[in-house]
């Protein structure tokens, strides 16, 4: 829980910034996201810029996946801020992702094709390619998630 509670403080004091690339489930509005590790952005590709402007953040999340679960093989790692995302399935994904929940939020279970699951300071793993999810409605402060997950093939 050490860790959890560090890398929580980490992300309250990061200025996360408006993606636009996300904003067709998020209500047609950029929600406050952003990515870690490697990504392909048209011709862009290689690490993020927000994993080279906060390398310790993402060390710090490599190592909590690795201490959980050590086997689980990622190439990125979406970090979102207050994110309520409308009903979908993940484009680019493959196979299962893992999921955790961070913040002084209150409910905002994520809601995978009618099951509420509970994911604050609890990793949830699941293939959100294949299944429809959706976040509920949270109240009472700042709700942080990582989705660590392997992207399709370059």
């Amino acid at each position: 829980m050490e860790k959890i509670n560090e890398i929580t403080e980490s992300l309250k004091k990061i200025k996360f910034t408006r993606s636009s690339r996300r904003k067709s489930i998020n209500n047609n509005k950029p929600p406050l996201s952003m990515i870690m590790g490697f990504r392909k952005w048209y011709g862009d590709f290689g690490l993020s810029a927000a994993s080279k402007k906060y390398p310790l953040v993402y060390e710090k999340l490599k190592e909590l996946m690795k201490e959980f679960d050590p086997e689980f093989e990622f190439t990125t790692i979406t970090l979102n801020k207050n994110f309520k995302c409308e009903p979908h399935k993940d484009g680019k994904n493959i196979g299962d992702s893992y999921i955790i929940g961070l913040g002084d939020y209150d409910d905002g279970e994520l809601n995978i094709e009618g099951e509420k699951i509970n994911i604050k300071n609890k990793f949830y793993k699941f293939n959100g390619s294949e299944k429809t999810h959706f976040v509920e409605d949270w109240k009472n402060g700042d709700r942080f998630t990582l989705v660590f997950y392997k992207r399709e093939k370059w």
